[in-house]
């Protein structure tokens, strides 16, 4: 009985691990523990995202981001259009499609009309796109376009897909 009890256990575990569709990541602090700078390394598969955070004088983050991929157990640094290759263009259309949608959703809001409208909407290349893996069962993307002022805290939006397009999108291919 205990033996079948065991099988079941691992044969679930097994089942959890091969389904599991979010990004494993651990953040570290440096430097000054009253504005540290922060630094996220996400894992996903063969991907790596390295995100840090570096604060201004009034404590707010600017991100900036790293893209890996181990490749044959090499790690080489790559932009966003190299991790979806071929469907780099597909990705891309896609991701401009939901930027706006959500742009004009967001337009509807009167609290928001007057910072949106500072922003130059336009066509955006995939390499300009931020990628993070939040440790959910999305991955988002977005564009670090933010407004000043009062608005500083306004940006162009965020865009998101599941892990499993997310998935179906990879072409890296190798040199």
């Amino acid at each position: 009985m205990n033996k079948i009890i065991l099988f079941l256990n691992l044969t679930l575990l097994l089942i959890q691990t091969s389904f599991a569709q979010n990004a494993e990541c651990a953040t570290v602090e440096l430097g000054d523990k009253n504005n540290p700078i922060l630094k996220k390394t996400c894992t996903y598969k063969n991907i790596k995202l390295v995100s840090t955070g570096i604060p201004d004088d009034m404590g707010r983050y600017g991100w900036s981001e790293n893209i890996f991929i181990n490749d044959s157990g090499q790690e080489r640094e790559v932009v966003l259009s190299q991790v979806f290759g071929e469907n780099k263009d597909k990705v891309q259309t896609y991701l401009n499609k939901e930027m706006m949608d959500q742009y004009n959703r967001e337009m509807q809001d009167p609290e928001l009309v007057e910072c949106l409208k500072t922003i130059e909407l336009r066509d955006y290349s995939l390499d300009e796109f931020k990628l993070a893996f939040p440790e959910k069962e999305l991955v988002y993307f977005w564009i670090d376009d933010r407004t000043g002022g009062a608005c500083r805290n306004v940006s162009l939006g965020l865009a998101t897909m599941t892990y499993q397009q997310f998935d179906l999108l990879i072409d890296y291919k190798s040199d």
